[in-house]
């Protein structure tokens, strides 16, 4: 994989795959909800001015996010992503080892779920190499 670095932050990489025309987010520990609203506002601007096709979000080192985090994904960032995906864009979901950050996420896709009936093809992975070889 040749990724170009494009944001780093605390809690937060943000690359640019050129191998897998894909948005990169690397999260690692506890993620506040104004440091988690820069850096996805930010990859989605890279997303669109990258031209990239699809989205891999790595969480191994992720924990908790702030309970807001959920509530902002699901009213506000989650339709900015959709509305700037491409027709077989596909997002990748790196899982964490932390027990927290996996009840996290699995609190943030059920809300997705529910809410929307039409999403970005997703898949959750163990491993970045499970995920990039999904891309096709």
């Amino acid at each position: 994989m040749s990724k170009e670095s494009l944001y780093k932050q605390n809690q937060v990489e943000i690359f640019h795959d050129t191998d897998n025309s894909a948005i990169y987010i690397y999260w690692k520990g506890f993620v506040m909800l104004d440091d988690f609203k820069k850096a996805m506002l930010k990859a989605l601007d890279f997303y669109i001015k990258k031209n990239t096709l699809h989205w891999i979000i790595d969480q191994t080192e992720r924990q908790a996010v702030h309970p807001k985090v959920n509530e902002w994904v699901l009213e506000e960032l989650y339709p900015k992503i959709y509305e700037a995906a491409k027709k077989d864009a596909k997002m990748a979901v790196i899982i964490p080892k932390d027990v927290f950050g996996r009840f996290s996420m699995n609190k943030q896709t059920e809300g997705l779920t529910q809410k929307y009936k039409e999403m970005i093809p997703y898949q959750y992975f163990e491993s970045l190499k499970e995920a990039i070889k999904w891309f096709g």
